[in-house]
């Protein structure tokens, strides 16, 4: 009936089944290690933000209580604070941008599951004779 013939075929389309299976999981795993990497710069960029924010603040106002005339405090305490805080916030806005730009997840393993479903679906003209 089927000889051995039969259960060769069986045998390579399950091992071409394994090895398409191990090939996505691969491309997940990349995936999955990709989007951490992207998220602990992120966090390195928040920790950052808070470092730089916090060490300004003090900073200024030591340097305000120890070498400002006092009529001179405010303005420059200001001045500084504005500078500190504007470092802060670009610190911030890069965090963010990391976070939100880059390719979406997975990018990679939904291309190629894309060309997996296009290679194994008729297209219209061949469904059509």
């Amino acid at each position: 009936m089927g000889g051995p013939g039969l259960l060769d075929r069986i045998r390579r389309l399950g091992g071409s089944g394994l090895e398409w299976a191990e090939l996505r999981l691969a491309l997940l795993a990349n995936g999955l290690a990709f989007e951490k990497l992207r998220l602990v710069e992120a966090l390195a960029w928040l920790a950052a933000t808070l470092v730089s924010a916090t060490v300004g603040v003090l900073l200024l106002v030591a340097l305000a209580l120890l070498l400002v005339d006092e009529a001179w405090r405010l303005p420059l305490l200001g001045l500084l604070a504005l500078g500190f805080l504007g470092a802060a916030a670009w610190a911030w806005r890069t965090a963010l941008d990391r976070l939100q730009g880059g390719e979406p997840p997975f990018a990679a393993l939904r291309e190629e599951l894309a060309r997996d479903r296009a290679a194994l679906m008729p297209a219209d003209d061949e469904a059509r004779r």
